[in-house]
């Protein structure tokens, strides 16, 4: 019993006494593989073999090959890859073109077995002929509207010259932008193309009409030439029915691809017995929205012309009484726009309806600033649908706000009338606020001005055609952006452009500054179109 006591006595002091440490390794492996030799070798001409073998300091494995792996000239058929341990084995199954440089383009795509450290834009170049075409072709592309970079758009070249081209057939060279939107065609023979950029959103490397993103060089580009620059645009898409949406009683909303205000609709359901209270377009012109009394129709039908040919288009109409919809659905609800924010000054306060109201009378409407009642106030409807009202008044921020609404004083168009409703608000005083002043000169042909703010957000529009002083008031303390479209037909829009008639999207401009706008201060913006680079003060 001893010698077992004493055993056990000796075995804890022993464990007591070791210190548990967790096994460590060596710094973190930040470094990408490396290639060590390649067969045949990088930049190699006459090469007559369809297989390839790149061999690496360590295990590799491959992220995302298919998308990544962009070969120039372009291939009928994605090269096969396979990973051997720290080899990577690529073989052709198309049958390559004599005399031609091809480039391999593998993005970030070959990464070490471990951490997953990638390769950047590694590239392997050889020539099925006795030389390796050393030319590039390098720019930058850019949204039309916005001029914003985008990632991935096609920058594509080909020996033609047809403007039909991206429909048909697949570009010769291609290369895709980075972050900042700029490209680096490498490797291509001498000779001018023709420039084509593309978001490709089908990955087929031709263009779709109406659903993809185009844009095309002014001339013919020289090999050799790094400083393209192509504005990208959609074009308007050939006209028809996007969607239709009824999603509450007496409400339906018909979505088009293209403006339709001047489309004719034949309505082949009986619209008397629909009651249609008002049909009104989106400023865009490609929405129409149709408020009709009677909530317990089933459908809507009508045709239309496309461009092509006659479309018959049946809607399912939400009824008043689907058991789909709920109370919520069809009871009668006012809300006001500055529920959870003070009121400007400057603008009547307004009540948004979630139905299109009928009437209201203002004869038991009160207004209270503090204690006192308002007497010069007047209600009025906000917008042609009716679907708001406004309450117009000289405001204060000296006081707090009352307004209260009796029962059945407001009416929609099935008859339901308001409960009693009380809106309270404050005022934003004066110097919440601060002013722009805008002067352009050097202005020659008609121009839109845009006030806009940092998410490009639009809070003023003007239109002019000489040099002018613009004054913005009573505008929020924040960041603002002013952008200018030149606009050359003179419609008051933004026009985009025509692969087909050669025709490039209206030129934009935005001052290269964010201008800050103070409370209570006045900045002044002067802005020389010669010069493009407004001076602020």
């Amino acid at each position: 019993m001893r010698k077992y006591t004493l055993l056990f006595f000796v075995v804890a002091i022993f464990n007591s006494c070791a210190i548990r440490v967790n096994p460590t390794g060596g710094d973190k492996d930040i470094v990408p593989p490396k290639v060590l030799n390649t067969i045949p070798e990088n930049f190699s001409v006459n090469v007559k073999t369809n297989d390839i073998v790149i061999t690496f300091d360590e295990f590799i494995q491959l992220n995302d090959i298919n998308t990544q792996l962009v070969v120039s000239p372009l291939l009928k058929y994605t090269p096969e890859t396979v990973v051997r341990k720290k080899s990577l084995h690529i073989h052709f199954t198309d049958t390559l073109e004599a005399n031609t440089t091809y480039t391999m383009n593998f993005g970030n795509s070959i990464t070490d077995n471990n951490e997953g450290n990638a390769l950047e834009n590694y590239q392997f170049v050889f020539s099925t002929g006795n030389v390796v075409d050393s030319l590039k072709i390098s720019g930058r592309i850019e949204n039309g509207f916005d001029q914003k970079k985008e990632k991935g758009i096609l920058a594509m070249i080909y020996r033609e010259n047809d403007d039909s081209l991206p429909f048909n057939k697949r570009p010769m060279y291609f290369a895709k932008t980075n972050d900042a939107g700029e490209f680096v065609i490498n490797n291509i023979a001498p000779g001018d193309y023709k420039l084509v950029a593309l978001d490709d959103k089908d990955k087929n490397y031709l263009y779709t009409n109406g659903e993809e993103s185009i844009g095309f060089s002014e001339e013919r580009i020289s090999a050799g030439n790094v400083n393209v620059f192509v504005r990208l645009f959609k074009e308007p898409a050939p006209l028809h029915l996007i969607k239709s949406a009824s999603i509450s009683p007496g409400k339906v909303y018909l979505v088009f691809s293209a403006p339709a205000d001047t489309v004719k609709l034949n309505f082949l359901t009986d619209l008397k017995k629909m009651d249609i209270f008002s049909q009104e377009f989106s400023k865009d012109k490609d929405t129409l929205t149709i408020l009709y009394k009677n909530a317990d129709l089933d459908s809507l039908s009508f045709t239309y012309f496309n461009g092509k040919k006659m479309d018959t288009v049946d809607v399912r109409l939400f009824k008043k009484s689907n058991k789909v919809a709920s109370r919520a659905n069809f009871e009668f609800v006012l809300t006001a726009v500055d529920r959870n924010a003070s009121h400007h000054f400057y603008m009547p306060y307004k009540i948004n309806s979630n139905h299109p109201l009928v009437s209201i009378d203002p004869s038991g409407i009160v207004l209270m600033k503090d204690s006192i009642e308002e007497k010069d106030f007047k209600v009025v409807f906000a917008d042609s649908m009716k679907n708001s009202f406004e309450v117009a008044a000289k405001w204060s921020d000296k006081y707090l706000y009352k307004l209260f609404i009796p029962p059945g004083s407001i009416e929609d168009i099935y008859g339901l009338k308001n409960d009693t409703l009380k809106f309270e608000w404050t005022v934003k005083p004066e110097s919440f606020y601060g002013t722009m002043l805008l002067k352009l000169t050097s202005v020659t042909e008609n121009i839109i001005v845009q006030l806009l703010d940092n998410n490009d957000n639009l809070f003023r529009e003007t239109n002019v055609s000489s040099d002018t002083s613009i004054q913005y008031s009573y505008l929020d303390p924040m960041l603002y952006k002013i952008k200018i479209v030149h606009d050359k037909n003179g419609n008051k829009k933004w026009d985009s452009g025509d692969l087909l008639k050669h025709i490039q999207p209206e030129i934009v401009e935005f001052n290269p500054e964010l201008i800050t706008v103070r409370a209570n201060w006045d900045v002044d913006v002067k802005w020389d179109l010669n010069y493009k680079k407004p001076v602020l003060k």
